[in-house]
């Protein structure tokens, strides 16, 4: 497992970005856990339709990016800290499996307390830029404590469900991409399940999202196989149907393209 959180951290990133934070109109979609700490000020942000505020340093907030999220304001000079986890990853943590359903279903966990100091978070930016691997890997080993911690002490709020505009609309369609992996799934159904006409569904889940319907699903498709593969013993092959893939040959092919490796490699590589 160790293996896995090390490379997670030299080639995606676990701590994403450490600094003064800069607002965007714009929303965010991604498939990792996130992890935001606030270190100095105070800020709110959106995900989904809810909007939580920021005001004690040191707390945190953990939620799954696939829910459309963005800062909408910020306390000038505000700083924080943001950790993004791959779902795989979290998922082999022994603290995160109370917690998966409800974060992959929209709920924004929120603990009780100062789970991280800034000088704490601070120094593991540092720590993890060294090329000294103990290193490295003891700072990994901390932030998994710190989000174990947080989990402990977390209460749990569910995004809002509205269905009046169009941030709403495209999370209708990623709920509904959710819950039919599985299943057949092209635009025109995505755009049907939620009432919406083909052309408009896709150009505002597009701008919305920052990815086509079609790139989501696909997209959505590699993570779950990349966690099944972490987390289950079933063969290779009934993985991919399980996320969604309708033939081998295509999944073979979508997950080496996105990920560099074959689903049999990622496994060998990065199982416990």
């Amino acid at each position: 497992m160790l293996k896995q959180l090390e490379t997670s951290a030299a080639h995606k990133g676990y701590l994403k970005h450490v600094g003064t934070l800069r607002v965007s109109g714009s929303f965010s979609t991604h498939f990792d856990i996130e992890v935001i700490c606030l270190l100095k000020g105070s800020l709110t942000y959106i995900v989904g339709r809810s909007e939580v505020a920021m005001n004690i340093p040191g707390r945190i907030h953990t939620f799954w990016g696939a829910t459309p999220h963005r800062f909408s304001e910020a306390e000038r000079d505000t700083e924080i800290a943001i950790f993004r986890i791959p779902l795989a990853s979290f998922a082999l943590w022994e603290s995160s499996k109370h917690h998966i359903s409800s974060l992959v279903d929209g709920s924004i966990l929120t603990d009780g307390g100062r789970t991280a100091t800034p000088e704490k978070i601070l120094q593991w930016s540092d720590e993890l830029e060294s090329t000294n691997s103990n290193l490295v890997n003891a700072s990994i080993m901390e932030i998994q404590a710190m989000v174990w911690r947080s989990n402990i002490l977390s209460t749990t709020k569910k995004t809002s469900a509205a269905t009046s505009s169009d941030i709403d609309a495209v999370i209708a369609m990623s709920k509904f991409i959710f819950g039919n992996l599985e299943a057949v799934l092209n635009s025109q159904q995505v755009a049907k399940a939620v009432g919406l006409h083909p052309n408009y569904a896709m150009r505002i889940f597009k701008k919305i999202a920052g990815m086509t319907i079609q790139e989501y699903v696909v997209a959505h498709r590699v993570s779950t196989a990349q966690r099944l593969l972490l987390t289950d013993s079933e063969p290779i092959e009934i993985v991919g149907k399980r996320s969604g893939f309708q033939s081998t040959s295509q999944y073979y092919a979508v997950f080496k393209q996105q990920t560099g490796l074959s689903p049999l490699q990622y496994r060998k590589k990065y199982a416990a």
